[in-house]
């Protein structure tokens, strides 16, 4: 078990983030990709990947759009790249949270400031999503087929931090949304980058995830960048666990931004 005061850089990174559920009984994560394992060589099409999750392989990605591509260099790790037009990683079966709670992760660097599509459902059209926006200010967020909504990570209000993400710098983002649906963004080393509990955030009965880069239909798939990891809780994960979850992927993918 991992307890909050083990050192994290001792344990195996890829068995981390199950064993955060052993410290309350949360559920393991339910969605988990984790690029790095991947092997081939700098610029292979990337067309599969396992999903290490409990949803297991219901959810692995067994089709692209485009060329998503192993990039072995650009990163500490290896990684998916996106070229900014049509490339799409796809899930077999889409997985839906049970209710409004759950934590998103994602590492990923920008290749631009531009508005990037990164977690979608499968399905064009009004499809659950997570989008940076605004030069990189904000997250437009959408859960349960409801509106979109701009959650602003530059200014500090109810924030710690002026935060925006930036082309070609290591990133790590998670989402932390509770059973009321009100929505806390952290990133990088433990950064509280936002906070929303409007009406139109709190909405959406659930999250569907599909797809990465963009999404199998419509014309969402427009992410310039890389993806290198991605996990999905059932739950939502408290302030402590959050930090040690950060903590841990910070460490393995060499994210160094602390302000």
């Amino acid at each position: 078990m991992l307890g909050l005061g083990t050192s994290i850089t001792s344990i195996d990174s890829g068995q981390v983030y199950k064993e955060l559920s052993e410290l309350s009984l949360f559920s393991d994560l339910d969605v988990h990709f984790d690029f790095s394992t991947l092997s081939g060589n700098h610029g292979d099409e990337v067309g599969a990947a396992l999903n290490l999750g409990e949803a297991g392989s219901d959810g692995d990605i067994e089709s692209n759009e485009g060329t998503p591509s192993l990039d072995t260099t650009t990163m500490s790790r290896n990684s998916v790249a996106f070229d900014g037009s049509d490339d799409v990683l796809a899930m077999a079966a889409e997985h839906t949270t049970t209710n409004k709670a759950f934590t998103i992760f994602l590492v990923f660097q920008k290749g631009d400031t531009t508005n990037d599509y990164l977690l979608t459902s499968s399905e064009g059209g009004n499809t659950d999503s997570v989008k940076t926006a605004g030069g990189g200010a904000s997250i437009l967020l959408k859960c349960g087929n409801e509106s979109q909504v701009a959650i602003a990570c530059n200014n500090t209000d109810d924030s710690t931090i002026n935060y925006s993400f930036a082309a070609d710098v290591p990133t790590v983002l998670l989402i932390s949304r509770n059973t009321a649906g009100e929505v806390v963004i952290y990133a990088d080393n433990n950064l509280k980058i936002a906070v929303k509990d409007n009406a139109a955030v709190k909405a959406g009965a659930n999250f569907t995830l599909g797809a990465f880069g963009g999404t199998t239909s419509g014309s969402l798939a427009d992410l310039t960048g890389n993806i290198c990891e991605v996990g999905m809780y059932d739950v939502e994960l408290n302030a402590a666990r959050v930090a040690t979850l950060l903590e841990s992927l910070c460490t393995k993918w060499g994210v160094e931004r602390r302000e």
